[in-house]
């Protein structure tokens, strides 16, 4: 009988530079993921800030949406350019935030994406900026192997 085992993929920054001084309540779009020829099933998502402004308030989050590109392949879902924002359908997870100005990392695991080319909207729900530099989301892909 065979063995179902987990392949990763590389590890890859998806938004970086992008989410420096990222307003409360703005958002930000990563870079385009297309999954059309690796058919990965799922991704671990890494949040990480290096400072926040000043302290969040309890229950303070960043959202992460995952919009994808439409069926015919000429544009993408609402959210995709950070000026709509993304239908609550397409939340994939939150990171919660400690009440803190200290550097924070958080992980979404397991997060199901599509097949095709998708983005991560991240949203800004601290109540603070973020800092000038030092932000980032990472992504790891990965899906089933047997052997």
């Amino acid at each position: 009988m065979a063995s179902v085992k987990w392949e990763a993929g590389s590890d890859t920054s998806i938004a970086t530079t992008t989410l420096n001084s990222l307003a409360d309540d703005a958002k930000d779009v990563s870079s385009e993921i297309d999954n059309s020829t690796d058919l990965y099933l799922f991704d671990d998502v890494e949040w990480h800030h290096a400072t926040l402004g000043g302290t969040p308030t309890a229950g303070a989050v960043m959202e992460l949406y995952c919009v994808s590109i439409e069926l015919d392949g000429t544009g993408y879902e609402d959210g995709e350019d950070g000026t709509v924002d993304p239908p609550s359908s397409n939340l994939v997870g939150v990171f919660n935030i400690r009440a803190s100005t200290a550097a924070q990392t958080h992980m979404l695991r397991q997060v199901p994406i599509p097949n095709n080319k998708y983005k991560y909207v991240v949203w800004n729900k601290t109540g603070q900026a973020l800092a000038s530099s030092g932000n980032t989301l990472r992504r790891r892909p990965y899906r089933y192997q047997t052997g």
